[in-house]
């Protein structure tokens, strides 16, 4: 039934469905248990028979994955957690169907398509990739596994072998649906020439990353990191420049652990996020016009804030009742201001201590307060102090 099914698949696809279905659901799972034993199972005489024809759909499989798509529609269930469900070969495997198979799953080679969060089975499953994925992506898919649809939840962690660079988005929503579900071992990598837009909610859960990577390809913005609920994004592990198309936005905060640089090089990254920015090494910069407005807390204790270009609006503009970002900075900390550039925030605070109204930069900068913490020529105006406030009479 399943090479009949393969045969007539274009123009009745029902055949191979089912064929496959019970295949990865009854015979495969039974066969991987017997086979533990390193020994055919019906002894020695009908092994040289019928273990061969075991092998005929492995054969028929290894042969759909060479760069072929193999799409499941059918849902898969059964299995167990110590029985894994792997993919091999150097196609793709595409679930589109509402599963709820039990065994881990584990993407040897190859690439897994899914539209939804129900292909992956049950929730609780972990996600292994060993795939190792070249330097550039296809033209539809970035990574062994991506995903297709406008959200796919994911409750489960995704564990990266060694030889792994990333996992990706092409198009739609990756829902972190528990904390620390991406690896923290790896990059994520969003977006595609013809597919601008892919989106990454934290969905109120904490996650952590070696860096983002965009595709130069995409246009002028291809990826917002979003969360409707406080939650944090932490990369960390990375020592390279990486420029970046993209924004933060609803409660989402961003901590910057890598020793490398994280740069926004366009006005299309203007970042809206009440969450906080939190520099702890390495630098973030701000190019071109690049913006975070509506955070209320910037935070430098090591490393670098770089401003690199725009016209004043990078943390929320000069109006004091519009611009509500308190920049906090250690003796530890550098603010980076190339010539020309003037910024503004609404306080500040030096080692927890308030600083007075007034404009602050390097000794090179024209600024009333000159300090070894700014580097560059430019200049940043602090409008309020803790201590100031409106005086209301009373008649």
């Amino acid at each position: 039934m399943l090479s009949a099914g393969i045969a007539i698949y274009d123009e009745y696809p029902e055949m191979y469905e089912l064929s496959a279905a019970r295949f990865f659901r009854e015979h495969l799972p039974v066969r991987n248990w017997l086979y533990n034993g390193h020994a055919y199972h019906q002894g020695d005489s009908y092994g040289p028979y019928r273990f061969s024809w075991d092998c005929f759909p492995l054969y028929i499989f290894d042969r759909l994955g060479s760069a072929q798509t193999l799409a499941i529609s059918a849902p898969i269930s059964g299995g167990t957690p110590t029985d894994p469900f792997i993919k091999i070969g150097d196609g793709t495997l595409s679930l589109t169907g509402t599963n709820t198979f039990e065994s881990l799953l584990v993407i040897s080679n190859g690439f897994l398509s899914v539209n939804n969060g129900t292909a992956l089975g049950n929730p609780t499953n972990t996600i292994t990739l060993h795939r190792p994925t070249s330097t550039s992506s296809s033209f539809n898919k970035i990574g062994p596994l991506y995903f297709t649809d406008i959200v796919a939840t994911n409750e489960r962690p995704i564990i990266v072998g060694s030889a792994v660079s990333y996992i990706g988005l092409y198009k739609g929503t990756f829902l972190c649906g528990a904390p620390h579900v991406l690896p923290t071992n790896s990059y994520v990598s969003f977006g595609v020439g013809y597919a601008m837009k892919g989106f990454l909610d934290l969905n109120g859960f904490d996650q952590q990353v070696k860096f983002l990577r965009y595709s130069t390809a995409s246009g002028s913005t291809n990826i917002f990191v979003n969360s409707a609920h406080p939650a944090t994004l932490t990369l960390q592990g990375d020592s390279d420049v990486r420029p970046f198309v993209g924004y933060f936005s609803g409660a989402a905060s961003l901590r910057h652990r890598n020793s490398g640089t994280l740069a926004f090089i366009s006005p299309g990254c203007a970042s809206t996020t009440t969450g906080d920015l939190l520099i702890e090494a390495g630098t973030v910069a701000f190019r071109t016009g690049a913006s975070w407005t509506g955070s209320t807390n910037i935070t430098v204790t090591g490393g670098t804030l770089s401003v690199e270009g725009g016209d004043g609006n990078t943390f929320g503009g000069s109006d004091p009742e519009i611009n509500i970002t308190t920049l906090h900075l250690t003796s530890s900390s550098i603010v980076n201001l190339e010539a020309g550039i003037t910024e503004y925030v609404n306080k500040a605070t030096l080692d927890g201590v308030h600083l007075p109204i007034g404009t602050y930069g390097s000794a090179d900068s024209n600024a009333q307060f000159k300090s070894v913490l700014f580097t560059g020529t430019g200049i940043l105006h602090v409008m309020r102090t803790y201590d100031e406030g409106t005086l209301i009479m009373l008649l």
